[in-house]
């Protein structure tokens, strides 16, 4: 037997997803309205249009216009068009860079609702009001986001942060130019910097970053300039596949080795994979080498990749 509730309590949905939207719980904001609509009973069109109006600000909060478009469609088929469902449909095609389609559909509406002068004012008005609102909000959170980047306490807290960015538009990191220059200078921790120059070449946005090691390295953030770190990370997989080792301790040492070579991108000229790959069998598994395997390690030209496996597991021991 299915419990349903009544239209009556709709005000008290609303301002509980106004306490989730202060959280930034948006996700569970939108399933907390949409489940009310589908268990709800007797509700009038008033109460589901300014029900809808919310889930499509949640779904305008994330930038999923596809979502928004639904929304408006489902608003006008109530038969009820007021200014804001015009300024929703007018603005989603604004933000997806469609001007010309936006300005079509204002004309088009002032001519089919037949909009005076007053009305077409307010209209415009409400539409600048409303980008204004979401485009500063937009800014607000993704500043949060590199804030929260640039303060992280962990490595995972950082990876976490990480994350949340891939949601952010290009625009925003554009606008933090600046503080991401800053973070590649500053920051001690060269997988996150690798991990945030990856993210950088999926946004397509080239800024020159600054690498350090022994000497300075200032690197524009391209595809290409991955190129080198992919490639070593496939010959090693290759390499692993060689050894015949078991599933576990292959994949152990896969992870290993991927960050590894994150930690020491973009210095990856002297890397030579079976001398890595048998540093931290060593180091990390504890494996024990044979005495050739040893003299290699140990021996004077090879010395540089012990000292770096060294100083990658001491950077983990100081992640968390």
């Amino acid at each position: 037997m299915n419990i349903y509730d009544f239209p009556t309590n709709y005000r008290d949905k609303l301002d509980e997803v106004d306490v989730l939207l202060e959280k930034n719980y948006i996700d569970q904001a939108i399933c907390l309205l949409e489940d009310w609509l589908e268990t709800t009973i007797g509700i009038d069109n008033e109460i589901k249009i300014e029900v809808l109006k919310k889930i499509y600000s949640c779904y305008l909060i994330k930038r999923e216009f596809e979502s928004c478009e639904d929304l408006v469609l489902e608003l006008k088929g109530l038969g009820k068009i007021d200014l804001t469902i015009i300024a929703y449909d007018v603005l989603n095609s604004l933000f997806q860079g469609e001007v010309y389609e936006a300005e079509d559909k204002k004309i088009n509406y002032q001519k089919q609702l037949q909009l005076s002068p007053f009305a077409y004012k307010n209209l415009v008005e409400l539409i600048f009001q409303l980008k204004t609102f979401y485009e500063e909000l937009w800014f607000q959170e993704a500043s949060k986001k590199f804030e929260r980047l640039r303060e992280a306490e962990n490595f995972e807290g950082a990876l976490h942060v990480l994350s949340d960015l891939q949601s952010v538009e290009k625009d925003f990191f554009l606008l933090h130019k600046k503080e991401i220059k800053l973070f590649f200078e500053n920051s001690e921790n060269q997988i996150l910097k690798t991990l945030l120059f990856e993210l950088l070449t999926q946004k397509e946005l080239i800024i020159e970053v600054s690498f350090k090691e022994e000497r300075e390295k200032k690197l524009n953030t391209t595809i290409e300039n991955l190129y080198p770190l992919y490639e070593l990370i496939q010959e090693s997989k290759k390499e692993l596949i060689k050894l015949n080792k078991d599933e576990m301790t292959t994949a152990i040492l896969e992870q290993h080795l991927v960050m590894f070579y994150q930690f020491m991108f973009p210095f990856l000229e002297t890397i030579e994979i079976k001398e890595v790959i048998k540093a931290l069998e060593i180091a990390i598994l504890g494996l024990n080498s044979d005495e050739k395997s040893e003299e290699r390690l140990n021996s004077k030209e090879k010395a540089k990749t012990l000292r770096k496996i060294n100083e990658y597991l001491l950077s983990l021991s100081l992640l968390n």
